[in-house]
């Protein structure tokens, strides 16, 4: 099942993979068109790491590599913050 996200910019599609912090699903961005990648934080990790989670989104979002995925945008509830 897909987990609940109130957000009008991305259609959910599918399940691609889970880990200890949150699931990841293949998405359609609403306003682009294009295919993406949307990872969801748990709600139980989300409170005690979002420190570190904006730090690695920050970081992220600077790295350019063929075999590395762009960070495109990094949400808080429906806060984005876009790196393009």
């Amino acid at each position: 099942m897909f987990a609940q996200m109130n957000c009008k910019k991305f259609r959910l599609i599918s399940c691609i993979g889970e880990g200890a912090f949150g699931i990841v699903y293949q998405a359609i961005n609403l306003q682009t068109n294009n295919k993406v990648a949307v990872k969801c934080i748990k709600t139980n990790q989300a409170l005690g790491a979002l420190e570190n989670m904006k730090r690695e989104a920050n970081i992220h979002s600077t790295l350019e590599h063929v075999n590395i995925v762009a960070l495109k945008s990094f949400a808080l509830q429906n806060n984005f913050y876009n790196w393009n």
